[in-house]
């Protein structure tokens, strides 16, 4: 690794467009253009391969094609998903060149909300590590299992995998009481 960064993005004070506020994600496209995932004015950033904003898109908002809480970005395939945790965790799905396609929500299995963490693969297709269940959180460290599932980039139904030991957590007792974990 060189002292000097090969590429500098979201420093430019002239185009106020270009600044970063809290970087989600990041993806090297490939024609060697870089997609950033911010909590900006604008969720999704595209810088050419020489750091100059090329397009700032997926603007505030809860219309179509719009986010207000980047909870995460996910690079599958062709495609650009972000995931809107203020938007009832909305999933939209964009163009690798910004173009706005569709917005779906995850069904997850009984019992789970929302994923603790997922990933996807170039088909899009998704995995899923859920939380702990009611009951599961111990006084001090424990480990509790959590369920694995797939999907789809789109509503249709889950399909359980296993259950895994999900991470360790602390179980805080006050008072001689659990009142949660962390």
């Amino acid at each position: 690794v060189k002292a000097e960064p090969v590429l500098t993005l979201g420093l430019n004070d002239e185009d106020p467009n270009a600044l970063l506020q809290v970087v989600v994600f990041a993806t090297r496209l490939p024609d060697g253009s870089i997609l950033v995932g911010d909590h900006g004015e604008f969720a999704l950033k595209l810088f050419d391969s020489s750091g100059r904003l090329r397009r700032a898109f997926a603007r505030k908002g809860s219309g179509p094609g719009e986010v207000r809480f980047l909870g995460q970005m996910f690079r599958c395939g062709d495609s650009i998903l972000t995931y809107d945790i203020a938007e009832g965790h909305r999933m939209s799905v964009f163009s690798l060149a910004g173009r706005y396609d569709r917005t779906f929500r995850w069904r997850t299995p009984p019992g789970q909300t929302v994923p603790y963490v997922s990933a996807c693969n170039a088909e899009g297709a998704f995995v899923h590590v859920g939380w702990p269940g009611d009951g599961s959180t111990r006084p001090g460290i424990h480990r509790a299992r959590v369920p694995v599932w797939m999907s789809r980039a789109d509503s249709s139904a889950p399909r359980m995998l296993d259950s895994v030991s999900g991470s360790e957590r602390w179980g805080q007792v006050v008072d001689r009481r659990l009142v949660g974990s962390q």
